[in-house]
């Protein structure tokens, strides 16, 4: 479950990559807090755009 990275490091693994070889794409602010838990880069988006909330940390921004 968000934000712990568990199935983001699975399925790297399976893929055989490292987290510099793939990108999390999501519209949670708890996905991107997996993704850098798991050391990949991430894109996000609100799912909402009227609801978007400010990122909460530096280095993790919804566009």
């Amino acid at each position: 479950m968000k934000p712990h990275p568990r199935s983001l490091l699975t399925a790297m693994k399976a893929l055989g990559v490292q987290g510099n070889q793939s990108v999390l794409i999501d519209d949670s602010v708890s996905g991107m807090h997996a993704a850098r838990a798991a050391d990949t880069y991430s894109v996000g988006f609100p799912n909402r755009p009227e609801k978007a909330e400010p990122s909460p940390q530096p280095g993790l921004t919804q566009s």
